[in-house]
């Protein structure tokens, strides 16, 4: 996108256009806040959506990363494993912020992308408001803490000693 960043914003609805355009079937949309300003933007391309289908096994890991460049938020993903053990995008999302809230648009975007994965198992770091909409969006679903992030979290816990 080209122009100052405030007025990019402004440019979202022709880039959602000419990226299905150029992927159709994809899952791709956004939402803005009362003043017309950017809220959120989620992307589950076609090629992601089938090849996770098709070829990937079920289990999909969640997380965000803040976004430290001119746009700020948070960018969440769903990221799987393929047959070769290497990781495979499905679906991302640039939101306002990490809470209860935009986990459970973000998770109701990937859930009408993939639909019902029968044996989906879920891993993540466990942030509390993602723990609860785990269970209303994906019913019955395996959810698991990320071993790195649970490494981490005993480090803080447990100080002075080998974990």
């Amino acid at each position: 996108m080209h122009g100052k960043p405030a007025e990019a914003h402004r440019l979202i609805p022709e880039l959602r256009k000419e990226m299905l355009k150029a992927n159709p079937q994809s899952i791709i949309e956004y939402q803005l806040d009362v003043d017309n300003s950017f809220m959120r933007f989620f992307v589950c391309l076609s090629a992601c959506r089938i090849g996770f289908l098709r070829g990937c096994r079920p289990f999909i890991g969640l997380d965000g990363c803040h976004l430290k460049g001119v746009y700020k938020g948070i960018m969440l993903n769903a990221t799987s494993v393929d047959a070769d053990s290497c990781l495979f995008p499905v679906a991302y999302a640039v939101v306002e912020t990490e809470s209860g809230d935009t986990w459970r648009w973000f998770l109701d975007m990937l859930h009408e992308a993939i639909g019902d994965v029968g044996g989906l198992a879920l891993t993540s770091d466990k942030d509390k408001g993602l723990q609860l909409v785990i269970p209303v969006v994906f019913p019955g679903v395996e959810h698991r803490t990320c071993v790195r992030h649970l490494n981490s979290n005993l480090k803080k816990k447990i100080s002075g000693g080998i974990v």
